[in-house]
């Protein structure tokens, strides 16, 4: 038996698993790499210059707050362009700027995620008063 981690050009893992030798060089569909080991998808990747496994690098993400109060501006830099953030009760948007403003305009918790590979998901709760 072997361990197994499907991949695309980019090192994003795509999936992971254990299957017999003979079924090995089945688990990769066309345009996908293969190679033995295992790994999570959620805290690493792939490195394409040597092929091996890596840890995700943390976002470089700066809020100036983390408590508010009701229409308080807080503004968020160092958002990796491209980057999806789903704000709670909002839906999912793409960063297209580095740059989010947010304000709320009731109180309570709320939780703010970036997701943007190669990075680690990024995830915060914003405490509006």
């Amino acid at each position: 038996m072997k361990n197994y981690i499907v991949f695309n050009n980019e090192g994003r893992i795509l999936r992971t698993g254990i299957c017999s030798d003979k079924a090995f060089l089945l688990q990769a569909r066309e345009g996908e790499n293969l190679m033995e080991g295992s790994a999570s998808n959620l805290t690493k990747r792939i490195s394409m210059s040597d092929k091996t496994i890596v840890n995700k690098s943390e976002m470089p993400i700066k809020v100036n707050k983390m408590e508010v109060v009701e229409d308080e501006e807080i503004i968020i830099t160092k958002i990796p362009l491209g980057a999806q953030v789903e704000v709670e009760g909002e839906g999912a948007h793409i960063i297209d700027d580095g740059l989010l403003v947010l304000t709320f305009d009731t109180a309570g918790k709320y939780t703010i995620k970036f997701r943007h590979f190669p990075y680690l998901m990024w995830e915060g709760e914003i405490t509006c008063v």
